[in-house]
C-alpha cells in the first residue's frame, strides 16, 4: 500500500477525474435493467422470471424469447450494459462464435455459497458487469445478459445479483461503522474505501472531507527527521545506523551511541505524551493514535538495534549500559502502551546482565 502522503495525492487527482465524470452522467444501470425487464414483460416476450431474496441480498432473473426482427431492444440494453462497464471493477463480454474460453462465476446467496457460471457456451453472447454499491463499499451488483439466435427467434436471459463483494475482506465490515485502518490492501474508513480499484465513497460522503481527515493524520508532530535521520519506514532498506554508511552521523564511538539514544528517547517521549489507547477512539482520531503507536514501536526497534546488537553493543562500557538501562526503565514506567512498556523493561533488564 502507498504511503499516506501518496494516497492523499492520488485522491486529489481522482477528485479531478470524478468531477469531469460527473459532467457526463451515465444512465443508472439499475434503471436500464428495470426498463428492459418491463419491456419484455409488457410485450409478452418473457417466458419465466424469479427473484430469490436472502439475508444479505437477492438474485433476480428473467428468461425471454422474441422474434428476430425485435432484436433492437436486446441490442439497446446490451449497449447500455457495455457502456456502464467502464465503471465496473470486473466484467465479461463475449460474442457468440468467438474462441474465447473465458468464464465468470457470480457467487450469491447466504454466505456467497451459491454460484452462477457465465461464458461456458460458445454459441451465446455474454455481457456481465460487476459494480460496487456506492452506498456500501462491501456490497456489489452484478448485471448479466445472455442471448443467442435460434431459428427465427432470439432466446436469452437477464440477471441482477446483489450481495457481499467476495473481494472485500470480512474484517473490513466493522470498519465501516466508524473506525479507520491502513493496511497493505488499502485504506478503509467511515464511508470510504481506497484500494487498487480506486476510491469508493458512500452516498453523502464528500471527497474533500475525506482528504481533510487524511491530511490531519500527517500532523502528528513527529516525523522521521525528528528521529535524527533514522529510517522508520516499513521498507526493507538498509538501516542508516550501519557503520558502513556514508551518512555523516554514522556511529564511531560509545559517545555517538549515547547521543543517538538520547535523540531517540526525546522522540519517544514526545510520541508517548501524545498517545492514548487507540481502542477508545474511532474515525480519524483512532487512526492517528494507531499511527502514533506505529512510530513508537519503530523508535523502540531502533533503540534495540542501537544498544543491544553485536554491531554496537560491544562499544558500550558497563557504566554506559547502566546509564541506558536506567533511562529505559523510566521510559517503561511512563509508557502508556502495555506492549511497549514490557519491551522497554525487558531491554533494560538485558543490558544489566
Amino acid at each position: 500500500m502507498k504511503s499516506l502522503k501518496n494516497v492523499i495525492a492520488m485522491i486529489a487527482l481522482v477528485a479531478i477525474a470524478m468531477t469531469a465524470q460527473a459532467q457526463k452522467p451515465v444512465q443508472e444501470i439499475s434503471q436500464a435493467f428495470d426498463e428492459f425487464y418491463s419491456k419484455l414483460y409488457k410485450a409478452g416476450y418473457a417466458t419465466s422470471s424469479s427473484q430469490d431474496n436472502y439475508k444479505e441480498g437477492y438474485k433476480k432473473e428473467l428468461y425471454f424469447a422474441l422474434p428476430m426482427d425485435k432484436d433492437k431492444i436486446v441490442k439497446e440494453y446490451d449497449n447500455q450494459l457495455f457502456d456502464y462497464g467502464r465503471l465496473a471493477y470486473s466484467s465479461l463480454v463475449k460474442k457468440a462464435g468467438t474462441k474465447n474460453t473465458s468464464t465468470l462465476d457470480i457467487v450469491y446467496g447466504e454466505g456467497n455459497k451459491q454460484s452462477h457460471n457465465f461464458g461456458s457456451y460458445s454459441n451465446r453472447n455474454y455481457n456481465v458487469q460487476l459494480v460496487r454499491d456506492r452506498k456500501d463499499s462491501t456490497m456489489r451488483y452484478a448485471y448479466a445478459l445472455v442471448w443467442y439466435k435460434e431459428n427465427d427467434s432470439i432466446i436469452g436471459s437477464m440477471y441482477k445479483f446483489y450481495g457481499k463483494d467476495p473481494k472485500k475482506k470480512t474484517s473490513r465490515d466493522v470498519l465501516r461503522k466508524g473506525g479507520w485502518t491502513i493496511d497493505k490492501d488499502g485504506i478503509v474508513g467511515p464511508g470510504v474505501v481506497i484500494d487498487d480499484d480506486g476510491i469508493q465513497l458512500a452516498e453523502g460522503v464528500k471527497l474533500e472531507d475525506v482528504m481533510k481527515e487524511l491530511k490531519g493524520l500527517e500532523s502528528l508532530g513527529v516525523t522521521s527527521d525528528d528521529i535524527n535521520n533514522i529510517d522508520i519506514n516499513d521498507d526493507d532498506e538498509e538501516d542508516k545506523l550501519s557503520p558502513d554508511s556514508n551518512d555523516s552521523t554514522k556511529i564511531k564511538t560509545s559517545e555517538d551511541i549515547i547521543q543517538r539514544f538520547n535523540n531517540l528517547q526525546v522522540v519517544y517521549s514526545k510520541l508517548n505524551n501524545k498517545y492514548k489507547d487507540y481502542k477508545k477512539f474511532s474515525g480519524a482520531d483512532r487512526l492517528k493514535m494507531l499511527n502514533t503507536r506505529r512510530l513508537m514501536i519503530a523508535t523502540n526497534n531502533q533503540i534495540r538495534m542501537l544498544v543491544n546488537s553485536g554491531r554496537y553493543g560491544n562499544m558500550l562500557s558497563s557504566d554506559d549500559k547502566g546509564f541506558i538501562a536506567d533511562q529505559l526503565k523510566e521510559m517503561s514506567n511512563e509508557s502508556k502502551d502495555k506492549w511497549l512498556k514490557k519491551s522497554l523493561n525487558d531491554l533494560s533488564t538485558s543490558l544489566l546482565k
